[in-house]
């Protein structure tokens, strides 16, 4: 009885799956918007192909392909574990098992045609056949000893994943009738695995684990790679993975002793450190001791420092231009990619939140770039104040470039503009002098780079 309830239950799941999957779509409303392909695509990745993007989202979040950073990192426990569960299962047979490892030889082989390197310098390149032979003629093991072994690694991997690759290529597209489908099959599958791998289980594991099944299945479907909307799965889903290695004799080593202390060893290893890292705030850089505490805030806190005192300490003069935005109470703000709004009365109300710069891109082409037509239809807003970031176009992933020229057309507009007024900026700029002749330094965003920045308040005059 239990045991068909059990099979009842895990075909209910699909059925509601398969009904929200099929049932979900997009629209094309027409309108130039870029910002969904910048923002949420930046988690997902920019193949093309419409299958492999969604199959590749698991190895993306563990290795860190399309996100580099601890914001979105989640280690590499979580895909090197999984496979562990099914391919050393007492539960499975043989057949099955061999089976299940040349389906994971093959999922590297695709991942490999939709991966990234980072070169010794920095630089991030896509890879395909002749950038990695490119890639592996100029960076020798010498030179950078880790990339040129996943270099060669990619390279095998693709040889591997070439017939998959071929396939996707000829059935999906950007948009396709068979991504989805295959979806479904894999969770379908994979619920039938893990009712031959846990029949013999308590059943309130096989229900846990059942239920974080479905929700590991809607969060690859729907969460486009965002890590955070995973959290209850991920650390669910180590639990359930260190329940099974250790409480039981595991066949993947000789002795539970041995077991234990590999397992433990990978997990402390890795999970220690990141802890530590994760808690310190640090940042990558030569200060990196600095960032062990916000002083600013901690001094605050203290009563030592005022409010103003404290936002200036992050951003430099910025609470006097702040004090007369919250001064001119009718005024709207602009604000993109900055916290700065913050600190202003009835943000709520007052602040335009345009990160992405897409209401400013749509206006900018309504009107074909006329200076005189934005600043009226600014002005008719009551637009009076842009607080944005100096790094906006810095963050673009898009292959496009869609967010960097956003931002180029944004700074057109203001450049030069009369009515608009620099209030303040940590930006410092090389600029000759009217008067003088000669070459300064002076806080601007325009001009050649002196010291980068990272915010402007600017202006716009009645």
């Amino acid at each position: 009885m239990l045991k068909n309830n059990s099979i009842r239950f895990q075909f209910l799941l699909i059925l509601i799956v398969t009904t929200i999957a099929c049932s979900s779509g997009s629209k094309d409303d027409g309108i130039d918007n870029t910002a969904v392909r910048e923002d949420f695509q930046s988690y997902m990745g920019y193949e093309e192909n419409l299958a492999a993007l969604y199959l590749t989202v698991p190895y993306d979040v563990t290795v860190g392909n399309n996100q580099q950073s601890r914001l979105s990192d989640i280690g590499i426990l979580f895909a090197a574990l999984l496979p562990l569960l099914f391919l050393w299962s007492p539960a499975l047979k043989r057949r099955w098992r061999i089976l299940l490892g040349f389906g994971l030889i093959a999922y590297l082989g695709l991942v490999s045609w939709y991966a990234v390197l980072i070169k010794p310098a920095g630089q991030v390149i896509p890879i395909t056949e002749s950038r990695l032979q490119d890639f592996l003629e100029e960076v020798s093991f010498k030179d950078g000893f880790f990339q040129s072994l996943i270099a060669h690694l990619y390279n095998i991997g693709q040889k591997v994943g070439t017939p998959i690759h071929n396939v996707l290529e000829q059935i999906s597209g950007p948009t396709d009738y068979v991504t989805y489908p295959l979806m479904i099959a894999l969770f379908t599958g994979l619920t039938l695995l893990l009712h031959v791998r846990l029949r013999h289980s308590d059943p309130g594991i096989r229900l846990l684990v059942l239920v974080i099944a479905l929700y590991g299945f809607l969060w690859w479907l729907f969460s486009g790679g965002i890590t955070w909307y995973g959290l209850l799965m991920i650390p669910v889903f180590y639990l359930l993975v260190a329940k099974y290695l250790l409480s039981q004799r595991n066949p993947l080593f000789m002795f539970d002793l041995t077991g234990k202390i590999l397992f433990g060893g990978i997990v402390a290893g890795w999970g220690i450190p990141a802890l530590i890292l994760f808690l310190a705030n640090l940042n990558y850089q030569t200060d990196t001791g600095k960032n062990l505490i916000d002083f600013p805030v901690a001094l605050h806190a203290m009563g030592h420092l005022s409010q103003d005192e404290v936002v200036d300490a992050y951003f430099p003069g910025a609470s006097r231009a702040l004090k007369i935005i919250n001064e001119d109470k009718e005024a709207v703000v602009l604000r993109a990619g900055t916290m700065l709004s913050f600190y202003i009365d009835r943000n709520h109300e007052r602040v335009y939140s345009d990160d992405l710069l897409d209401f400013f891109n749509l206006m900018y082409k309504h009107f074909d770039g006329d200076r005189d037509k934005i600043t009226r239809a600014l002005k008719a807003s009551d637009i009076r104040y842009f607080i944005f970031s100096l790094k906006i176009g810095a963050s673009d992933r898009t292959p496009e470039g869609t967010l960097r020229e956003k931002f180029r057309n944004f700074l057109r507009f203001l450049y030069q503009h009369p009515d608009i007024q620099l209030m303040v900026t940590d930006n410092l700029s090389k600029v000759k002098d009217p008067v003088t002749g000669k070459e300064v330094i002076r806080p601007g965003i325009f001009g050649t780079p002196h010291r980068q920045g990272t915010f402007c308040i600017m202006r716009l005059n009645n």
